[in-house]
This record gives structure tokens, C-alpha cells and sequence, in this order.
């Protein structure tokens, strides 16, 4: 019982390391990079690595900022963080150079595209204006939170490894940022519909302005429409039997995944299973690699 007790121990410890050190999430990330490529035919780790440590970078760098002087919740995750604040320090500062390693191995036109989505990215977080008083985030402009989050990440997954490979900019790879654009959306609106009882009126994300039911059903519009578009692929962009199969499990597991969502869900089904959706894919697509 004492080794049992001793393990679950331990494994929470990791486990809560890799979600709220924000490894997890970098490696969803890494995972739609992996996608893109294999389902573009391009090989190579430099832009899932980069993808991996901005992620990394970015979502630490706002956590800390956010925690600056005190700690502003008292929820387990941001006890967490104030209590790892150095740890965290230190991994967001190696994140910083493994970011700047990988990013000198990308070509030019990479670049081009990475300024706008860097400085989006970092000021996302970030007071940039006052109105009547109040200071005012990026994410804080009504309704465009969703949006730019499934913007950035269909482009950052998608377009940067066909820029940095020098792919064709074709019919496939609009097909797959359209569908990237729709899995993000799909996956994220879910996260608003947990933070619908503390999420701020200002924010006006789609279930404080339609309600949890409403909101659950555009994003499980959105699924669909990722369903279909990987269609779409099968029969016009060179994707294979297999991978289109892959997809379509993909389609069928989120959208049980948000049609479970609600309020009182705990955080992990969130954190975990939701954002494990980007992982899933990746392997169902590995696994159509070998069945070929």
C-alpha cells in the first residue's frame, strides 16, 4: 500500500508538471505541426520543435507576467505556479533559446510570416490600452479571443511548415488551413464554455453571449465542417484512404469530447482530454502511416 501510495504520488506530481508547466499543450501543438507535414508529405522536426518551445515560451511568459507582485487566484493551478515560479523562470528562459536555436534553421519567407504571429502571441497577455479608466488586453477586444486563437494556430501549424519546406502553396494546403482553422475552433470553444461563471462579461465569448447549449452546438458545427472538409481532401488533395479514416475518428471522438462539455466539468477533462485531441490525431495519422 505504502509503494502504491508512494507511485500515485509521484505520478500526480509529473502529471500536474506536464499540464501546468504547459508541456502538454507544446506538445499538442508539436502534434498539428507533425500532421500538417505528414498529410503535406514533408519531413524534418525543425518547425515542430520551433512550434513545441514558442509554445512553451509564450504560455509561460504569460503566466508569469499575469502573476507579477501577487498571486491574483487561488485556484490549485496558480498556487502551483507561484510556488514553481523559479522552476517555471528557468524552463521559459531555456524555451527562449531552443526557440532561438530553431528559429535560425527556418528560411526567410518563415520569418516574414512569424513576426505578425509572434508579436500576437506576446501581446496577447499584455495592457495595451485604457478606456474609461480600465486597462484593456488584446484578448480582451469582444468576440475576437476565438478567432485570433484559431487563426494563429491554423497558420502557425500549417502555412509555416509549407513556407519552410518550400511547398507549393496549392489547393491541399488551403484545404488544411480551412480545417486546421475548424479544429481549433471546434476544441477551444469548449474552454469557454468552462470558464463561462468566471470569464469576465467583457470578454463576451460565444457562451456568455448564446448560452452553454448554443455554443456547444457551433462547435460541434465546427467538427462536422472539419469532418467534411477531410472529404473534401480524400477526393481532391492527395489524401489517402488511411489518413482520411484517420481523420474521420478524429471527427467522431471531438465531437463526443464537446458534446460532453459544460460548466461543471472538471478542469482535466479540459486540460487533458479536450487539448489531447490535437495528440490523438497525430496518432491516428501515424497509425495510417503504417497501415499503407
Amino acid at each position: 500500500m505504502f509503494i502504491e501510495r508512494f507511485l500515485m504520488s509521484w505520478l500526480n506530481k509529473i502529471g500536474r508538471f506536464i499540464v501546468y508547466s504547459n508541456i502538454y499543450v507544446s506538445v499538442a501543438t508539436a502534434a498539428l505541426v507533425k500532421v500538417s507535414e505528414l498529410l503535406l508529405d514533408i519531413e524534418g522536426w525543425t518547425v515542430a520543435g520551433f512550434l513545441f518551445f514558442s509554445t512553451l515560451f509564450a504560455y509561460n511568459f504569460q503566466r508569469l507576467y499575469k502573476q507579477v507582485g501577487h498571486i491574483r487566484e487561488k485556484s490549485d493551478y496558480h498556487l502551483w505556479i507561484h510556488r514553481n515560479r523559479i522552476g517555471l523562470i528557468i524552463l521559459t528562459s531555456v524555451s527562449a533559446l531552443l526557440v532561438l536555436f530553431f528559429a535560425l534553421q527556418l528560411n526567410i519567407y518563415v520569418w516574414l510570416c512569424l513576426v505578425p504571429l509572434g508579436i500576437i502571441s506576446l501581446l496577447y497577455p499584455v495592457h495595451l490600452f485604457k478606456r474609461n479608466g480600465k486597462k484593456y488586453r488584446l484578448r480582451d477586444i469582444p468576440g475576437i479571443k476565438l478567432f485570433l486563437i484559431a487563426l494563429v494556430w491554423a497558420f502557425a501549424t500549417v502555412y509555416i511548415s509549407a513556407l519552410n519546406n518550400f511547398a507549393i502553396i496549392e489547393r491541399r494546403v488551403y484545404l488544411l488551413l480551412v480545417q486546421r482553422f475548424l479544429f481549433v475552433l471546434a476544441i477551444t470553444i469548449p474552454f469557454d464554455i468552462r470558464d463561462v461563471n468566471f470569464d469576465r462579461e467583457i470578454l463576451h465569448t460565444l457562451p456568455q453571449t448564446f448560452g452553454v447549449i448554443k455554443a456547444r452546438n457551433i462547435a460541434l458545427l465546427a467538427i462536422l465542417l472539419f469532418g467534411l472538409t477531410s472529404v473534401a481532401q480524400y477526393l481532391y488533395a492527395d489524401v489517402n484512404l488511411y489518413q482520411f479514416a484517420a481523420l474521420l475518428l478524429t471527427t467522431v471522438v471531438t465531437a463526443i469530447l464537446i458534446q460532453k462539455s459544460t460548466p461543471n466539468r472538471p478542469n482535466y477533462y479540459y486540460t487533458i482530454f479536450m487539448e489531447g485531441t490535437s495528440i490523438l490525431m497525430l496518432l491516428f495519422v501515424l497509425l495510417a502511416e503504417l497501415l499503407k
